[in-house]
């Protein structure tokens, strides 16, 4: 691609010796040549390290940090202190990318003159087909305020994209206050709806480019085993930043999906873990901000559901089994 500008791809490694291999050679043979790809070796205690350097040998654009373990958002943060590029993407080390991944994102960035550019994603597993999209797809402008109404989008098919740091392309200067929150779960949703608020419009392919892969022992795959205050603190953070940004109406947008995530946990702990307690702890809660989103401006059929469960909890249980896969873990 003529006059393009040098991409910086940030992998944190850890203990993803069977997958990591998968993950580099999709990166290594993007169609955009222009990278510099900073492998970040978090101490790995299997062969990671050793996969790092052999791959490090065969490509000049690779760079390889190897460093004590300090979590995900360390080794992110560190690759972003010395990366050289004009733009970042992260990619986690047991997924991959389509081929044409970054020049899509890039083209996207460039045509619309952005600083932000998103794809959609494939969760996919062991025992899942993947479907693989190959070319330049064109794309389309959204605005702040319809980005974070996906961010908080009570459906994980379309808010997923947005939560999170893979599947986007960053020009780096939003980076230059900013950094991952270290030593925290859900670190990425605490950092992206701060990331969406730099910018006014966001360039979006709707593709899917970026292929996630759902292990069983992975954060999201163990969002169930958590405290439920670790789930819920990203959008309590975020009401309480765009609150102090005097921006009400973007606050208001995070209540639907913190009251889903509290009736959701208040069924886990009261129907399958049968624990009384916990249970009234976390409707308390929920009564309390669901009495806050009451508050907010518009959102009216919402407030009627999350009235209804207000008055019948019990009923949550009836759309569980009515659509399971619809929500997961909503």
């Amino acid at each position: 691609m003529k006059n393009s500008s040098l991409v910086s791809v940030i992998i944190p490694v850890y203990n993803v010796e069977p997958y990591l291999r998968r993950c580099l050679n999709s990166v290594v043979g993007q169609t955009y040549r222009d990278l510099e790809i900073i492998l970040v070796d978090d101490g790995s205690p299997d062969q990671c390290p050793e996969i790092c350097d052999e791959y490090a040998e065969k490509d000049s654009r690779i760079k390889v940090i190897h460093k004590k373990n300090g979590g995900q958002s360390e080794a992110r943060n560190v690759a972003i202190d010395v990366c050289r590029g004009e733009y970042i993407a992260f990619i986690d080390s047991d997924d991959f990318v389509s081929t044409w991944y970054i020049e899509n994102l890039y083209t996207a960035i460039k045509k619309h003159s952005v600083k932000f550019a998103i794809c959609e994603t494939i969760c996919f597993s062991d025992y899942s087909e993947i479907g693989r999209h190959e070319s330049l797809y064109s794309s389309k402008l959204l605005s702040k305020r319809s980005a974070i109404k996906s961010y908080c989008s009570l459906f994980p098919r379309k808010s997923v994209p947005f939560l999170a740091p893979f599947c986007k392309l960053y020009h780096r200067s939003l980076f230059q206050e900013l950094r991952f929150p270290v030593g925290c779960i859900y670190e990425d949703s605490l950092l992206n709806y701060k990331l969406i608020d730099l910018v006014d419009e966001i360039a979006y392919v709707n593709k899917p480019l970026y292929y996630y892969y759902m292990r069983e022992n992975s954060t999201m795959g163990q969002k169930e085993r958590h405290d439920y205050k670790i789930v819920l603190r990203p959008y309590q953070e975020a009401i309480a930043y765009f609150e102090s940004l005097q921006k009400s109406d973007f606050a208001a947008f995070f209540f639907p999906p913190l009251l889903m995530r509290e009736i959701y946990r208040y069924w886990i702990a009261k129907e399958l873990n049968n624990d009384q307690l916990l249970s009234d702890e976390i409707f308390n809660l929920y009564c309390k901000d669901f009495a806050l989103f009451k508050k907010t401006k518009g959102n009216f059929f919402l407030k009627i559901i999350f009235g209804i469960l207000l008055k019948m909890p019990g009923l949550y249980s009836v759309y569980r089994r009515l659509t399971p896969g619809l929500v997961g873990g909503r």
